[in-house]
């Protein structure tokens, strides 16, 4: 198993509750080097493809960027934003899916991209699909069956006493906060680490606080790195942490119930 992703990508959309299309998507990467370092407050050159039909297929839309790491090798960057190379963002007609999304890097700032990565559209479309596409009423249908798909949940509490609240997304039950254990689940410690360079060069189990600063546990939690996850022991007992297919299941969920409100808010 790897001991860390070469790329981390996390895609969300923000929907502006007003009579317009968004046409822009949020996109975050955790840039590595063929030496699996971080590319830390570097320029990268990026190139983003939406394909349709399959992971191999057309391209409909292409942009490139350059856009800047910070010192945790994260870049973040609007689709939509980039100098179009092929065709318009606006001009994708997402009700003829499905859609993939391919991702082209070269950590040195370049258009040599040695980081590739393709992965398919599951949710983030239904927002455009209701405003471009004719099949709203559709939509709303599928919507309505999701009104009461958010609900509260118990408290939950890790080894150090830490309690969470959690909720309730369709079939699925969340922590509605940020984990900050300092102890596995059989009341062992986790080792601190807060030297970048021996971070960056772990091949066991740590966790670290944003910016090295424990103030910053609330609200973002601890962070841990791939072998604290792989321990198993993490979460509180009874809790894991997430598959991608159950990231995917409440992607899907959240995205739709997001487009209700857009969909609401257009009948005005």
């Amino acid at each position: 198993m790897k001991k860390l992703f070469t790329l981390l990508l996390l895609i969300v959309i923000t929907i502006s509750l007003s009579s317009q299309v968004p046409e822009k998507m949020s996109y975050q990467a955790v840039v590595r080097d063929a030496g699996n370092s971080l590319v830390i407050n570097q320029s990268v050159g990026m190139k983003i493809s939406v394909l349709q039909g399959s992971a191999a297929g057309t391209a409909v839309y292409v942009e490139t960027q350059t856009p800047t790491t910070n010192e945790n090798g994260l870049v973040t960057i609007e689709i939509g934003d980039g100098t179009a190379v092929t065709g318009t963002f606006a001009g994708i007609d997402w009700s003829t899916g499905p859609y993939y999304m391919k991702t082209e890097t070269d950590p040195a700032g370049g258009t040599n991209y040695t980081i590739v990565g393709t992965s398919q559209l599951l949710s983030v479309p239904y927002a455009f699909y209701a405003i471009s596409s004719k099949k709203a009423d559709e939509l709303e249908l599928k919507l309505q069956l999701l009104s009461n798909s958010v609900i509260a949940g118990g408290v939950v509490w890790d080894k150090n006493g830490n309690s969470y609240n959690t909720v309730i997304i369709g079939t699925q039950t969340w922590m509605a906060e940020n984990l900050k254990t300092t102890k596995y689940n059989d009341n062992t410690s986790i080792p601190y680490v807060t030297d970048n360079t021996t971070w960056n060069g772990l091949s066991t189990a740590a966790f670290c606080y944003y910016d090295n600063d424990i103030n910053n546990s609330i609200p973002y939690g601890a962070m841990y790195n791939w072998f604290a996850i792989e321990t198993g022991k993490l979460c509180p007992v009874g809790w894991h942490v997430p598959s991608e297919s159950e990231f995917l299941t409440l992607s899907s969920i959240l995205i739709l119930v997001e487009a209700q409100l857009l969909v609401e808010n257009l009948k005005k």
